[in-house]
């Protein structure tokens, strides 16, 4: 898989999504909360509907939903990560280029250090 302009927009925008869903969400909780309560108290009332019931259920239930899609979507910095970090990982010549920047900086720290008499 190759980085494509397309790959890069959704990581740059998962911050953006993630606090879209959080923003309503803690809304929603706020309304599902005071209507819960509403309707809790007036369980038996007469004029309570339980189109009133199923809708702060429901408001319950998509708030909850939020908070926990919210809460699993990757930051961006995580997400880039997911994809560059597998794939430097995963590389031959990478695997391979610290055996020589070992050697090499070992032959230049010698030469560095000074020769006692």
């Amino acid at each position: 898989m190759e980085i494509t302009p397309s790959l890069i927009y959704w990581i740059g925008i998962m911050d953006n999504i993630k606090d879209t869903l959080l923003g309503p969400s803690v809304i929603l909780a706020l309304i599902s909360i005071f209507a819960l309560i509403v309707v809790l108290v007036n369980w038996n009332a007469r004029g309570l509907l339980t189109i009133h019931k199923v809708a702060t259920f429901t408001a319950c239930g998509l708030s909850i939903t939020c908070f926990i899609v919210a809460g699993f979507l990757p930051s961006s910095k995580t997400l880039a990560a997911m994809y560059i970090v597998p794939k430097i990982a995963n590389n031959t010549q990478v695997q391979q280029l610290p055996d020589k920047l070992l050697i090499l900086s070992n032959e230049w720290l010698e030469e560095l250090r000074p020769k006692k008499n």
